[in-house]
């Protein structure tokens, strides 16, 4: 029988939303879409705001997990902390806020630097086994119906196979830089990734390949003006060489690099289907979006059988500007959780 851990990030208090977090056991042997097991399948998540409150799940990119807000005394950041406060759309005063570390990941989740298969013995995740187990932490947390799921690039995809196999327990989705399958080039620039780093490990290089195929990475994250505006041509100590160096470097120092070939990978395999998706969902994309093109998005709203609004951004930011254009997103976050 599935349990679940729990532990208080901090104690609650009258004049603070209570934040806690846990651990849950899937169902063991946890059956993956690719046919393979997890052994010892595990879903770390987070919640901020009273559990009475409607519910909504918070969902990113494969290197951000459940630490979408700060907690106090930790002075970090979380990766959408701009969003989330009682000034701000994602208010945990109105609604209980709920974020995982995905399976296959670097964080508590089951995953390749955590689990009995470890390294290159791990297996397969699918964004449908992604929402498969989301479904079995709502079921555990007591919830039958969530207020919406947001989800942003992988978290996106997510949410999408979540809408279209769970239906039942979600009223409304946002999707954000993220469509029914990938776009052929953006797989493209994620296999050479992939193959990099492949090869890195191979010669016992981990961490110098990671550090690449992240490098490499970010190029495809951000948009041809936007590096324009702020590096200078050429090879010197003012170009964009310093940045991608630092941005490889730092990451390669935090994440595991068979997460990152599994997590990789389940963005190239996500497919799912708009017509057989019942709840309404909205789209918010951005026009320098690289990896998953404005025009992705449009044919993604006409094959959904309910159509939600579909919103395009003005940004240099590209596929980051969801992270980056704080005040345009905060809007959209307020009109569809306005719905």
């Amino acid at each position: 029988m599935s349990r679940t851990l729990f532990f208080a990030d901090t104690p609650p208090q009258l004049d603070f939303p209570p934040l806690y977090s846990g651990i849950l056991d899937l169902p063991a042997p946890f059956l993956l879409d690719s046919g393979q097991v997890l052994l010892r399948p595990r879903l770390a998540w987070r919640r901020l705001g009273q559990p009475h409150l409607p519910a909504v799940v918070i969902l990113g990119g494969i290197s951000a997990g459940r630490y979408a807000w700060r907690a106090e005394p930790d002075p970090s950041e979380g990766w959408w902390q701009e969003q989330i406060g009682p000034t701000r759309p994602l208010n945990p005063e109105q609604f209980q806020l709920i974020s995982v570390d995905f399976l296959g990941s670097t964080g508590s989740s089951s995953g390749p630097h955590n689990s009995r298969q470890s390294g290159s013995d791990f297996p397969a995740i699918s964004t449908r086994d992604q929402a498969r187990a989301l479904a079995a932490l709502l079921e555990n947390l007591g919830l039958n119906q969530l207020e919406s799921m947001i989800g942003a690039s992988y978290g996106g995809m997510v949410t999408l196979a979540f809408a279209q196999h769970f239906p039942h327990l979600l009223k409304r989705a946002l999707v954000i830089c993220a469509a029914e399958s990938p776009c052929p080039l953006a797989t493209g620039w994620r296999h050479i990734q992939r193959e990099i780093l492949q090869m890195a490990l191979a010669q016992g290089e981990p961490e110098k390949g990671l550090k690449l195929a992240r490098a490499l990475a970010v190029t495809t994250y951000r948009s041809e003006q936007e590096f324009a505006n702020r590096f200078a041509p050429g090879l010197g100590p003012d170009g964009c060489l310093p940045y991608l160096n630092y941005q490889g470097e730092s990451f390669s120092q935090r994440f595991d690099p068979y997460s990152y070939l599994c997590l990789s990978t389940s963005i190239d395999t996500h497919q799912v289907e708009p017509e057989s998706i019942s709840i309404p969902v909205d789209l918010l994309g951005f026009n320098s979006d690289q990896l998953v093109p404005v025009s992705q998005l449009q044919k993604l709203q006409k094959k959904l059988k309910q159509t939600g609004f579909l919103q395009l951004i003005e940004s240099i930011y590209g596929h980051d500007a969801f992270l980056k254009e704080t005040a345009e997103v905060a809007e959209i976050l307020k009109q569809h959780l306005e719905q």
